[in-house]
């Protein structure tokens, strides 16, 4: 099936623009539906507790900053962070698991002057 013409044009939605679009098949008749709106549909709260000086400030700094947009992309970088260290960490401990390498001693040495002299 070609899908060329369900593409749609730019959508806006808060500050994010997107083209992409999905294609859901659903009570025998296809909707095109804009990334945008599935995004915002599977969007969750998060609320947390802060001390009353701090709400204060925050309220005063409203009209300056966008404190959901910031907010929403600290935490989605301290995810995908966190994210990370974990692979990192995975990646550490198999490679301990494994041991060292079984590197014939002067190999690094001899590898490092082969390309030094061969330039």
């Amino acid at each position: 099936m070609n899908n060329s013409h369900y593409h749609s044009p730019l959508y806006k939605f808060g500050n994010t623009y997107s083209n992409k679009t999905y294609l859901v098949y659903f009570i025998g008749k296809l909707y095109k539906i804009p990334f945008s709106v599935l995004s915002v549909a599977m969007s969750k709260t998060i609320s947390f507790k802060v001390p009353k000086e701090i709400k204060a400030e925050f309220d005063r700094l409203k009209s300056e900053v966008d404190w959901a947009e910031e907010l929403r992309q600290y935490v989605i970088k301290r995810v995908k962070s966190i994210k990370k260290e974990r692979v990192l960490k995975k990646i550490v401990e198999e490679l301990i698991e494994l041991g060292p390498a079984n590197v014939p001693e002067g190999f690094s040495m001899r590898s490092v002057r082969e390309d030094r002299d061969s330039c």
